[in-house]
């Protein structure tokens, strides 16, 4: 059984009451939000414990009669037919896997999209329709009046990747108003734009002057994450595609004066690189959802290292 993923985040009494979940699809962000998401909701509604598991054949059935039922997740399609489908059915357990997609896998999507006992949540880049569904909820829950000129123009900033969009969001949330006028949206879009820029498109620079601009642009933590959340945007158009005209292609026109530094940083990675940029993204990430925020020295640390990966 197919479900919107959107509808799961915008919707807290969205019946999700089974037992075998898929995350999959290639919106590495959206999917980190559902996969969440499913973990909070399922702790909401009783006692569990968590347990991370390569593939199907990990999974202990000898437990123990006081022992906490567990959510598993899975992290291969691997073991995945319908008699195990059918036999974790008839458990107490809750099992989500949790892969991106691949030619390999496409027959194993088939069978969870197939069965009543699952549910699958395809995630990729998010439609105008959903984001129009999700700006209204977002405004709605936090009583915000826009006018129709403004609901454009906001909708028209968020971006197509979820973790970026809600960056967005949280941008209007701090302005703590509740009725937002054009000034409010055009202040918001221009904040940080231009340092950011300027600094991930000196990578081929030195890191002396790289150090320069950033002790020059940098004031605060949220500039820093402001730096963060830019490169894995680029980073994400780096890793999305896998020959240089499709990149070009992706290249948004706006960016046209930046166009020939983004080619040539896709042409410095191959597919070891890859993996260490997306090692470096991840790792930070981690370090965002502990803290709350980078510190300016571990923002000057990962753009470094980034640009390290980049050139070597």
């Amino acid at each position: 059984m197919k479900i919107d993923p959107i509808s799961l985040i915008i919707n807290n009494n969205l019946n999700i009451e089974k037992n075998i979940f898929l995350v999959s699809g290639n919106e590495i962000t959206l999917m980190e939000k559902i996969k969440d998401t499913l973990f909070k909701r399922i702790k909401q509604n009783g006692s569990y414990e968590n347990e991370v598991v390569k593939d199907i054949s990990f999974v202990k059935n000898d437990l123990g009669l006081f022992n906490k039922n567990k959510i598993y997740l899975v992290n291969s399609h691997t073991g995945i037919e319908n008699s195990v489908i059918d036999s974790l059915a008839n458990t107490d357990d809750i099992f989500i896997f949790y892969f991106e997609n691949s030619i390999k896998n496409k027959s194993v999507k088939n069978l969870f999209l197939k069965s009543q006992d699952c549910c699958l949540f395809d995630c990729y880049e998010i439609t105008k329709e959903s984001k129009i569904k999700i700006l209204q909820k977002f405004l709605a829950d936090r009583k915000i009046n826009v006018g129709e000129e403004i609901f454009w123009k906001i909708l028209d900033k968020l971006d197509n990747k979820y973790m970026l969009l809600e960056k967005e969001l949280e941008k209007i949330e701090e302005l703590d108003v509740k009725d937002i006028k054009i000034k409010d949206i055009e202040a918001l879009i221009s904040k940080g734009d231009e340092f950011v820029e300027r600094i991930f498109f000196q990578i081929f620079g030195n890191n002396e002057e790289i150090v320069k601009i950033f002790n020059n642009s940098v004031i605060n933590v949220s500039d820093v994450n402001n730096l963060y959340y830019t490169v894995k945007q680029y980073s994400f158009m780096l890793l999305a595609h896998e020959n240089l005209s499709d990149f070009e292609k992706s290249i948004p026109k706006y960016l046209f004066r930046e166009k020939t530094i983004l080619m040539k940083i896709f042409k410095k990675y191959n597919s070891n690189k890859k993996k260490r940029l997306v090692n470096l993204l991840f790792e930070t990430e981690n370090r965002l959802r502990k803290n709350g925020e980078l510190s300016i020295t571990m923002g000057l640390r990962f753009f470094l290292i980034f640009k390290k990966i980049t050139i070597s």
